[in-house]
């Protein structure tokens, strides 16, 4: 119990029943409902009244701090300023006595980031969200706040937010509960938004691990973005196989059906990567062989987040 909501009963109710005081400052508040507890409901009564109380000083503290808090900027983080066409999609954030206007996309790509945030050898550390503009990590209540604008707003709502949300916004719960799920999606968003430029060295090793495309004559100088987003879908299961918290007979699975796409991509493609040079032409030309047969289509799963 908190000192005000003791200060508030003791002005209350002390002075008519003293000896409720120390009834009430003995109930075991982390079990509130037990049988001890309701055995009194006069001890039960008082406390959500003060409780009730206790909330309402708790909103006039926070209205207060909110009128007169200053507005710390106009501008979103791009720099575009924040005016009233776009005001509908803000929030306005309340922390160190201080107002923060933060545009719901950007909240929602920050939250996703904090929350499946890993490292380059894909060991998951997710953090809390913290305020752009301050580096402060959100409070729990802020953090009700910005959920239930963003599922009363256009937005789609994320998977991981509602997750977080479902677990209280406790964040080693959130980890435990759903550590197989946030892996994937890292694994799934690295492989399909990073630069072909950070992918180009995964995808030469994994050619050069399997039995046939080792021998794929692959040119130095054939256009990285072509070859790496033709491998992105391989280069994903790839990726499950080497860091994705799965069981040995998924992986074995996974990593049987990886060989046997790659092999059936070189017996289709067996020319894929070659540099061809037409000196018969003026002037002379070089080409590149482009052309496969996909074997596999681009991977877009759904992300299935426990809600337990």
């Amino acid at each position: 119990m908190t000192t005000l909501q003791l200060y508030l009963f003791k002005k209350i109710y002390e002075p008519k029943q003293p000896f409720y005081y120390d009834i009430l400052f003995n109930i075991n508040f982390e079990n509130l409902f037990n049988t001890d507890n309701t055995e009194n409901p006069v001890i039960m009564d008082i406390f959500f009244k003060l409780q009730k109380m206790y909330h309402g000083f708790s909103r006039l503290a926070y209205l207060y701090k909110f009128k007169r808090a200053t507005v710390k900027n106009t501008n979103d983080l791009a720099l575009n300023p924040i005016t009233h066409t776009n005001i509908r999609k803000t929030i306005v954030i309340l922390q160190e006595n201080s107002l923060y206007i933060i545009t719901l996309p950007e909240l929602i790509q920050i939250i996703n980031t904090s929350l499946s945030y890993a490292n380059s050898f894909f060991i998951l550390e997710p953090y809390r969200a913290k305020n752009p503009y301050t580096n402060i990590p959100f409070n729990n209540a802020t953090l009700y706040n910005i959920y239930f604008a963003v599922k009363n707003s256009d937005y789609k709502m994320s998977p991981l937010f509602h997750a977080f949300f479902m677990q209280h916004f406790n964040l080693s719960w959130f980890i435990h509960t759903n550590k197989y799920c946030i892996l994937e999606y890292v694994i799934h968003r690295h492989v399909y938004n990073s630069h072909p430029d950070v992918l180009y060295m995964d995808v030469i090793q994994m050619l050069a691990d399997n039995e046939l495309t080792k021998y794929l004559q692959i040119s130095p100088d054939f256009p990285k973005y072509i070859l790496v987003n033709i491998m992105r879908p391989y280069l994903h299961i790839n990726f499950r196989c080497q860091y994705s918290d799965v069981c040995d007979e998924v992986w074995r699975y996974l990593y049987k059906d990886l060989n046997n796409m790659l092999t059936s991509f070189y017996m289709h493609n067996p020319k894929f990567g070659r540099k061809y040079i037409h000196v018969r032409k003026t002037p002379i030309k070089v080409t590149f062989d482009t052309f496969h047969l996909p074997i596999i289509k681009t991977i877009h799963p759904q992300l299935m987040i426990n809600m337990l």
